[in-house]
């Protein structure tokens, strides 16, 4: 049987888990959780040898049910890849008699970069999975990681277009700072001209320190 997710707001308001990816929050502005905890076979002999994809694979089947096996494979070998420094993804490492899982091994050094490298992946595929054609369209305002990690998450990913929103203080200075860690194009504002985009006072006083811009 298909897990089900309902709203915290409205019990009734209820969606799969495919869905729940492609609305995020819900309609009625609620959280959706799942209205009964699926059970996961834990073999702690089997998983202590086993990779970060294979457990990521155990753990999100049980979630994300109305996956299939093989577009679970897809978003879990194309988010959590050479992208990583470390073919463990997140070590666990002893410290000063200690263990620390270390989540800094994404491409922006960012705890974020374990949720955003495989987020894009399930956005495109539940779209797919929906019928849905019209690209994903990703807009960051942030002066912290957060916009960076969803930005490097989603860069160069088929089927959605990310764009960062700045202020005209950083358009500026947009020369100065631009720099291009992807196979995207950053586009210093202050020198070439693209689309418009209008927002409220407050998020144009933010942006992320590093921004691409994909063309139409």
């Amino acid at each position: 049987m298909t897990l089900v997710y309902q709203s915290t707001r409205d019990e009734k308001n209820t969606v799969t888990a495919s869905q729940a990816i492609l609305q995020g929050l819900a309609t009625d502005g609620g959280l959706f959780t799942p209205v009964s905890y699926p059970q996961v076979e834990l073999d702690f002999d089997t998983l202590k040898d086993a990779s970060y994809q294979e457990v990521a694979k155990l753990v999100l089947s049980a979630f994300l049910d109305d996956f299939t096996a093989e577009e679970l494979d897809y978003c879990i070998s194309h988010a959590y890849d050479s992208k990583f420094d470390t073919p463990a993804i997140a070590p666990l490492v002893k410290l000063d008699g200690q263990y620390n899982l270390e989540l800094f091994h994404g491409s922006t050094i960012a705890f974020k970069d374990m949720a955003l490298s495989i987020l894009p992946y399930f956005m495109t595929t539940a779209a797919k999975k929906h019928g849905l054609e019209n690209k994903i369209v990703i807009l960051t305002a942030t002066s912290g990681d957060t916009g960076k990690a969803a930005m490097a998450g989603f860069a160069d990913v088929p089927g959605n277009r990310d764009h960062c929103l700045l202020s005209k203080r950083w358009c500026q200075q947009g020369a100065r700072i631009a720099n291009d860690d992807s196979n995207g194009e950053t586009i210093p504002m202050s020198s070439r001209s693209m689309e418009t985009l209008t927002m409220p006072k407050p998020m144009s006083n933010t942006c992320s320190m590093m921004w691409r811009f994909v063309k139409n």
